[in-house]
């Protein structure tokens, strides 16, 4: 006699009365498994019953377990050097071809220090040491020149503000342009020389910030009309595993989902009255959606995300609807409805969605007071029911 499944439990009551557990829906296999191992008298009951069974366990599993596939969803792809690509934020340095020249070389925030002690600075072979003077008594080292070439600090500037996506004469030509500024607001090359550290991170953060207006232009050239929009393609499908959900903690509350892809929502607060719950059961209330899936953040590689200028942005929910189409949810509270991070959000999901031509709808929905309609309106509204 075959040995039972896991899934099957046989536990004896009385004499050859025996009673059979089975948790879960079972595979093909296991139930040939369980009716094998039974005696050859009881096995056309067993098979009945099983059959039952895998009814009921059908009926309760998710969609997920059931063998059912979510439909897959576009993604943005870009062309660049004759091909398309997927629009990735590491992408758009590449696309905005960084460069510093004609950018501004100005630190207004740089302000002269006070120093409580003296440093004494020390120039050898072109690299500049800075260490405080152990006197008892204050030097003004700002007025004496000797020793410090404009090269100097220039090299030392250079060391530190190296990029991999700048070309080194670029950020050195506008390294110089920064100095002369600064020489010509009187800070004395010393002085430069013994707030290296300090002039060297205020120059970073000031070139970070010219990139990043530029790497924003890039994203924003993506979404205009033209040979450069961002596009969909097959090859950039992206599709929900139904074997792999890595959600860091799943929803624990009374409300039961009935159309989630997965066993349970991963990732949602269990109080029923909780903005992005509430936005749930919204949408698993909908007769419009088939199955919806809770999307994780942080997860590229199991969640649908799209890009922004600054980092990827994954929706908070995704209903696959009855007539076929793809609905992309995002909930916002009132208070950041709109902040530059929602606009920049509603554009993207506005770009992508226009690009599937009617397949794909993307909706950022809100609080009743803020929306001034319902969740529910709101969503609605969003498939054009």
């Amino acid at each position: 006699m075959e040995a039972m499944p896991e899934q099957a439990v046989v536990s004896t009551v009385a004499g050859n009365t025996a009673t059979l557990q089975v948790r879960g829906l079972l595979a093909t296999d296991a139930i040939e498994k369980a009716v094998a191992a039974a005696p050859r008298a009881m096995r056309e009951a067993l098979t009945q019953a099983l059959e039952e069974h895998q009814a009921r366990a059908l009926v309760a599993a998710a969609p997920s377990e059931r063998g059912e596939s979510f439909a897959s969803l576009p993604m943005l792809a870009v062309p660049l050097q004759g091909d398309l690509v997927l629009l990735e934020p590491d992408l758009l340095g590449e696309l905005a071809g960084y460069s510093l020249t004609g950018q501004l070389a100005d630190l207004p925030s740089f302000n002269r220090q006070d120093d409580a002690r003296p440093y004494l600075i020390d120039i050898e072979r072109g690299r500049i040491g800075v260490r405080e003077d152990e006197a008892q008594y204050k030097l003004d080292i700002d007025s004496a020149q000797d020793g410090i070439r404009r090269e100097d600090v220039l090299k030392a500037l250079d060391q530190r503000l190296r990029r991999v996506d700048l070309l080194q004469p670029d950020l050195i030509a506008w390294a110089g342009r920064l100095l002369d500024g600064l020489i010509a607001r009187d800070f004395e090359l010393t002085y430069l020389a013994r707030h290296i550290n300090a002039l060297a991170d205020a120059a970073a953060t000031r070139i970070a910030s010219l990139l990043k207006d530029q790497r924003r232009a890039a994203f924003q050239q993506s979404l205009l009309e033209g040979p450069q929009r961002a596009r969909l393609d097959a090859r950039f499908d992206f599709k929900f595993d139904p074997q792999r959900y890595p959600a860091r903690w799943s929803y624990q509350g009374r409300y039961q989902f009935r159309k989630h892809f997965y066993p349970l929502p991963g990732e949602l607060k269990a109080e029923m009255d909780a903005e992005e719950t509430d936005c749930a059961i919204a949408i698993d209330w909908m007769p419009q959606v088939r199955r919806w899936v809770r999307n994780l953040e942080m997860q590229p590689m199991s969640s649908f995300w799209l890009p922004t200028s600054t980092d990827r942005f994954y929706p908070d929910f995704v209903a696959e609807l009855e007539d076929g189409r793809l609905l992309v949810i995002e909930y916002k509270g009132g208070d950041r409805y709109s902040n530059d991070d929602s606009r920049e959000k509603r554009d993207i999901g506005a770009v992508w969605a226009s690009a599937s031509g009617g397949r794909c709808r993307f909706v950022m929905v809100t609080d009743a007071v803020t929306a001034g309609r319902s969740v529910e309106a709101q969503l609605v509204s969003a498939i054009g029911g």
